[in-house]
């Protein structure tokens, strides 16, 4: 009689949300939906509970520090020994529970009713019930919704006593505690003996360093992952849609921990409280704070074997040591241009192969990238003029950052040294292309003149400027011919530009070589430099020591052709314009070409 009533009360008890196994049970549970009241107070954590078994629990679980029960494997402690004994699956190999739905195997029956429960489980909305009134997402459960609501609200309850971090879930305060200060590292890697402080870290560890499968593979630039997530996070370096949203501003950002900085400071006047002990420097965040502390570090242990550079840590050495070898394991899929660090593929992939996608608002011109697009509206489309001046030689220059370039060039103190000759140049790139001169002194030579450059873009610049017979850009003014639009262009500033005024006169000069000689003239300001011989005056030192070769009988320039001597090697230039056939000065009225500006003016008395 007392079994059939049993079995009635468990045939006609059941919650909406779940079946209830005993009468006990189902007493307890009816408790979470009634809210008791809890009148059981933890005297050490001011927690409440609604019976005194649960406070017991509680106590003996959060509290009592006696945990007799180890593990042989990982060494962690337990308060009972069947916590213990369920934790021992873990460590095996073998996994002997299998889920009867999809076949995956579990260490223990615990995790095969989880992984039921979370993958396999109906999400019917009869099945989940409680409704989130913000944005409608549903629960199967009171406490899941519960703790999804402080996502909304943006409460964190519950705080870190070492760093004062705080969070939404004890969970998460749990995990927090385990990673970051937690001393122990328990869990090793057998293949590099690194340790870790829980066994999920070293899973990955694992995956994505010692294993050589990656399965994930990107579209684009045939990169490849160990995990999807990473190249789901890899795939937006490829698209150009910005997903996350600031809506104060408006502005959009492709990731969402740049809209999380951006959140800090918009709509705020910020204020730079995060400063450098160091240097004083402030900054809006200690995000970059913490990048710019990187800066100040001088120690730099790890040295190269083959050029005694030295690095910071082992990853950057790495990197570098590339540099040293013809391996080149990064290739562009579309010219089949291969690459030995990852950052030049990605940089030749959106520089050649990438559409162009910043389209100007008044010309209508494309550009590659964000800053060329600013600085072709400010150099061609603003009416602003040079505001940045340097203060040594009263040169002007568009921005801050290009005045900051020139300012290295008045600098005595050169950061970048060679190894080899001890020579100091004020630029990284510079003293590359001068290392390479050291094992290749031809490294840059001109194939028609043979005359040595000091890098690549100079030589380029050379056989542009000096050997092209092609010179499609012409000056209106005066004819003269370029084979490279930037040269014409800053060849035309010498006609209306008005780029130094006199400070007593104020009289407009368009060169500083012109100005100067005014300043020595009119005003008499500066020293003249005189010729001993002839007492010819001159506004720099160069052009005396050039007219110096005048009164001499050395002939030191030599034609490599014709074996024809000259002076000065002005001279010898012009003669080989004449080799070459490169006509450069043109008629703006016929159109003739010709070789010498002098030839122009003779020219242009046929037309008067």
């Amino acid at each position: 009689m007392i079994l059939e009533e049993v079995g009635s009360v468990n045939a006609q008890h059941q919650c909406k949300s779940r079946k209830i196994g005993s009468l006990l049970s189902h007493s307890l549970h009816r408790n979470a939906h009634n809210e008791p009241l809890k009148l059981y107070e933890c005297d050490l954590c001011e927690k409440y509970y609604s019976n005194a078994s649960s406070l017991y629990s509680h106590k003996r679980q959060r509290h009592d520090t006696r945990r007799p029960h180890e593990c042989n494997v990982c060494h962690k402690r337990f308060m009972f020994q069947h916590q213990l004994s369920g934790h021992i699956a873990i460590h095996a190999e073998e996994k002997s529970f299998q889920c009867d739905v999809c076949g995956k195997c579990f260490s223990t029956q615990f995790y095969v009713d989880t992984h039921k429960r979370k993958v396999h489980s109906s999400k019917a909305p009869e099945d989940m019930q409680h409704v989130c009134k913000i944005c409608k997402k549903r629960f199967r459960y009171t406490f899941l919704l519960s703790q999804h609501l402080s996502v909304h609200t943006g409460e964190k309850r519950y705080r870190c006593e070492l760093c004062e971090k705080r969070f939404r879930l004890a969970a998460h305060l749990y995990s927090h505690k385990k990673e970051v200060h937690s001393e122990s590292r328990p869990h090793v890697c057998s293949v590099c003996n690194m340790a870790f402080k829980s066994k999920c870290v070293l899973d990955r560890h694992q995956k994505a360093l010692h294993s050589s499968e990656k399965p994930h593979t990107c579209s684009f630039c045939g990169m490849r992952f160990s995990f999807a997530g990473n190249l789901g996070n890899h795939m937006k370096c490829h698209s150009n849609e910005r997903r996350y949203k600031c809506p104060i501003c408006l502005k959009k950002f492709k990731w969402s921990s740049s809209l999380y900085e951006h959140r800090r400071v918009c709509g705020v006047k910020a204020e730079r409280t995060f400063g450098c002990e160091l240097c004083g420097k402030c900054f809006l965040t200690p995000a970059v704070l913490k990048s710019h502390m990187k800066s100040h570090i001088t120690e730099k242990p790890i040295k190269c074997s083959y050029c005694e550079k030295c690095f910071r840590d082992e990853r950057l050495l790495n990197s570098h040591l590339l540099v040293h070898t013809n391996y080149r394991p990064f290739e562009c899929k579309m010219c089949i241009s291969r690459f030995k660090v990852r950052s030049e593929l990605t940089k030749h992939m959106k520089l050649v192969h990438s559409p162009n996608v910043y389209k100007c608002s008044v010309c209508d011109k494309n550009l590659k990238t964000k800053s060329n697009l600013r600085n072709h509206q400010i150099r061609l489309h603003s009416s602003c003029e040079k505001s940045f001046q340097c203060d040594i030689c009263e040169k002007y220059f568009w921005d801050k950052g290009d005045l900051k370039k020139h300012y290295r060039t008045h600098s005595v103190e050169k950061e970048f040294t060679c190894a080899d000759c001890g020579k100091q140049y004020s630029s990284i790139s510079l003293l590359k292309s001068h290392v390479i001169l050291h094992t290749d002194e031809k490294a840059f030579q001109c194939n028609v003149c043979k005359k040595v450059l000091s890098s690549m873009p100079v030589l380029k610049q050379h056989m542009l400027d000096i050997h092209s017979k092609v010179r499609p850009f012409s000056c209106p003014y005066c004819g003269l011919a370029f084979a490279r639009k930037a040269k014409l262009i800053r060849h035309r500033y010498f006609h209306y530009s008005v780029r130094y005024t006199c400070k007593y006169c104020s009289n407009p000069f368009k060169t500083y070589p012109v100005y100067k000689r005014h300043l020595l003239e009119v005003h008499n300001e500066g020293t003249w430099y005189s010729c001993e011989i002839c007492e010819q005056k001159y506004v720099f030192r160069c052009q005396m020591n050039k007219h110096l070769s005048v009164h001499s009988d050395v002939l030191p320039y030599v034609c490599n052709e014709c074996q024809k001597p000259f002076k000065s090697s002005y001279g010898l230039h012009c003669h080989k314009i004449r080799h070459a056939g490169i006509k450069q000065y043109g008629c703006i009225i016929c159109n003739e070409m010709f070789f010498m500006k002098t030839d122009v003016r003779k020219h242009y008395k046929c037309h008067m």
